[in-house]
């Protein structure tokens, strides 16, 4: 159980996935949003349908911010027009992530890359769930790195809770 936590604690590490832009084509960027999920839950306190974005960092394993999912009852992964049960493994509270499990998940992990290679100011493209599809595109640049590392990015990305649990690529 250990090893399968610090394993979990390492892809905790940070919410947003990096690939260099330059890297990828814009095929190969579009290709990552089957790595896109949606992740739903009912609000505890208020009973209305949440909404929000995850990222499959593994198979059937799909991360997203924690405080997308504070509060919720039960939590339910949508890929491909099909929804799977989901099961909280690990909460970091402290670095506001979270990751869950899906059995039958079909959606593949996305390539990831290393926040060592991030730099200010640096290009980089930001995509995440609208409603039930991933929505575009939006380039964006690095404007803070901070912490220790890896570090937590700031980036010009527009915000907003439709944000939260979406891929920095």
């Amino acid at each position: 159980f250990q090893k399968i936590l610090r394993l979990a604690a390492a892809l905790l590490a940070f919410w947003s996935v990096h690939v260099r832009a330059g890297e990828l084509s814009s095929e190969q960027l579009l290709a990552q949003a089957s790595s896109l999920v949606s992740i739903q839950g009912v609000d505890g306190r208020t009973g209305t349908r949440r909404t929000g974005s995850g990222v499959v960092v593994n198979p059937k394993q799909v991360i997203t911010a924690c405080s997308l999912v504070a509060g919720w009852a039960g939590y339910e992964i949508f890929s491909a027009g099909h929804s799977f049960p989901a099961t909280l493994l690990i909460a970091d509270q402290q670095k506001n992530l979270c990751l869950f499990t899906a059995e039958g998940l079909p959606a593949p992990p996305v390539l990831r890359g290393s926040t060592a290679d991030l730099t200010m100011m640096m290009p980089v493209w930001v995509i995440r769930q609208s409603g039930s599809a991933p929505a575009p595109l939006e380039a964006a640049s690095v404007t803070q790195l901070r912490g220790g590392k890896p570090p937590l990015i700031e980036t010009t990305a527009a915000g907003g809770s439709e944000s939260v649990g979406g891929a920095l690529l």
